[in-house]
């Protein structure tokens, strides 16, 4: 068995009952770093289908039924093989698209003892179009293609963002450098014609349907109007500029303003600005006494994008990874968060810093992680033991958390 295919829960992808047996899959992609563009690109991929029988209740009984590499895929005598996107690079060099493509969700087969896998398929996770492809895993044969437009169906572009592949945090690298040589007569709305299987082609595209209510709620709704109206009743007509008019920040630019003892937010969100209200787009300011800091938090709604227009901070974050990113930032740099890490800013040194922030939400959310822990009344023994320390440790952390009376 191939050391890279043994079980591994983050090559998990797809389980189904098939005859009596329980199966599941494994995928794998290959990179390779890039000759033409930063970062790395796709280079083929790996399947594998286990399988044991449902009387069986231990690990003995798993055997591995198939493994193909993608460049023993046989596609030769298949004539929907042109239905694939022809990828090209800037000296006009083709590549074979199943070593380029970006592969993700294979759905198993439900035909008997055919290990047939639906393989989603896109350039890259940000294109629109996008490919259904059937895989006959024992005869390693492409058995059909069928193309749809990803931008219609929610759950494709869900899928790629659920994944975790090798190589997934070296995506900065886009397939710009690729042109895409469709087809004549390709035409995406064509796409009834052709079906290869429509009753397995269903359950792929159910399952993956399932992901869309996740992935309706990642972000900001869009809105049917150019903005919204602050009260119910009240119309366009009725609304002047000064709705759009923010004037929370004229004291945060006030330089002969007596600076602030410890670290202190100034925010422009929906809450504060309801005109923000569909816009996706929000500004905080923040103001750093030295020695003060901004804690560890995240913003599970959106991205941040930090400026520092005075003084000097040390940032950083850590990705899902558990991998650390720091830097210190002068006057003028920038610096991204990316949605959902956790992170912080601090000034470590003698002057005030103060910088502003960019969020793409109008609510982009905040938790804090010491006030989240410590302060929301989690029992004292559950963060004891989950802290590897005791119970007094964490009753004097809560103390110091508890803002003062009034």
């Amino acid at each position: 068995m191939n050391k890279s295919l043994k079980g591994d829960a983050n090559l998990y992808r797809n389980v189904a009952i098939v005859n009596n047996r329980l199966k599941y899959v494994e995928l794998q992609l290959h990179w390779k770093p890039s000759v033409v563009c930063r970062g790395y690109l796709t280079d083929g991929w790996m399947s594998a289908i286990f399988s044991r029988p449902m009387s069986c209740l231990d690990h003995d009984g798993w055997r591995r039924d198939c493994k193909m590499d993608s460049k023993e895929l046989n596609v030769h005598g298949n004539p929907q093989f042109e239905l694939l996107p022809k990828l090209l690079n800037d000296e006009g060099m083709s590549f074979p698209p199943f070593k380029r493509l970006d592969v993700c969700q294979p759905v198993l087969g439900l035909q008997g003892d055919a290990d047939i896998l639906y393989f989603t398929t896109k350039i890259d996770r940000s294109c629109d179009d996008a490919w259904v492809t059937a895989v006959d895993m024992r005869k390693k044969k492409l058995l059909g293609v069928t193309p749809f437009a990803g931008a219609r169906t929610v759950g494709i572009n869900f899928a790629y963002v659920q994944r975790k592949n090798v190589g997934d945090d070296h995506q900065d690298m886009r397939m710009k450098k690729f042109r895409i040589a469709k087809p004549p007569g390709y035409d995406m709305s064509t796409t009834t014609n052709h079906i290869i299987n429509s009753v397995s082609i269903s359950w792929a595209l159910v399952l993956l349907a399932l992901s869309t209510p996740l992935a309706v709620v990642a972000g900001d709704p869009d809105i049917l109007t150019d903005f919204t109206a602050p009260e119910l009743g009240i119309g366009p007509a009725n609304i002047t500029g000064e709705y759009f008019t923010f004037q929370g920040f004229r004291g945060v630019f006030n330089r002969s303003a007596p600076p602030h003892e410890s670290f202190n937010v100034t925010k422009a969100t929906m809450k504060e600005f309801p005109a923000l209200n569909g816009q996706s787009v929000a500004y905080p300011t923040l103001s750093f006494p030295p020695g003060s800091v901004n804690p560890t938090h995240t913003h599970p709604r959106a991205s941040e994008l930090l400026l520092v227009l005075r003084g000097a901070l040390s940032v950083g974050f850590v990705d899902t990874a558990n991998k650390l990113y720091t830097q210190d930032l002068a006057f003028g740099d920038m610096f991204v968060f990316p949605k959902g890490t956790v992170h912080w800013q601090c000034n470590k040194g003698n002057d005030p810093a103060f910088a502003l922030s960019a969020f793409g939400s109008a609510a982009p959310g905040l938790v804090s992680l010491p006030v989240t822990v410590f302060g929301t009344g989690i029992d004292d023994t559950v963060l004891a033991k989950s802290f590897k320390t005791d119970e007094p440790t964490v009753q004097k952390l809560k103390a110091a958390l508890t803002p003062p009376k009034p």
